[in-house]
């Protein structure tokens, strides 16, 4: 059977919980058995207004979210898992947009799957710390280096 316009849409967010008590549960939204989720949705799971997401979209190349025949976003749970992650690098982690991109590109494997890995991500952090006696030997050179250009 070929799926087209409305009957598609209609397929797609027909077990749509809004306006149930089940919907306000957080916890409940990924358990919900929908193929895909309304910006509105995603937008109440995520306590995101749905101009940010609207506004993440032209900024983070991965998020794209299907769209119906009506030009309604529809997220996948592929799409919620990367717009949490995109929240936690923005808001949590205070990356730059700059920062979170380059970082996204990180946590994508060959296969083109989020995978975050917190260990591997620590790790990266701590390599980057430098320890206080290699600190001292640089301010020792640099201070070097300014004395040789004072002269």
């Amino acid at each position: 059977m070929k799926w087209e316009g409305e009957a598609l849409y209609r397929f797609l967010t027909q077990n749509s919980l809004k306006g149930t008590t089940q919907f306000n549960r957080k916890n409940s939204f990924m358990e919900n058995k929908k193929i895909y989720h309304s910006i509105g949705q995603v937008s109440n799971f995520l306590d995101l207004p749905q101009s940010v997401l609207r506004y993440w979209e032209t900024v983070f190349k991965r998020l794209t979210p299907h769209k119906s025949p009506g030009g309604n976003r529809l997220y996948s749970d592929a799409d919620v898992k990367l717009i949490k992650r995109i929240k936690e690098l923005l808001y949590e982690k205070k990356f730059t947009i700059k920062g979170a991109n380059a970082q996204l590109e990180r946590d994508f494997n060959e296969s083109g799957e989020l995978v975050v890995n917190e260990q591997a991500e620590t790790e990266n952090k701590n390599s980057a710390l430098l320890s206080p006696s290699e600190l001292r030997q640089i301010v020792n050179k640099l201070k070097e280096l300014i004395a040789i250009l004072e002269d």
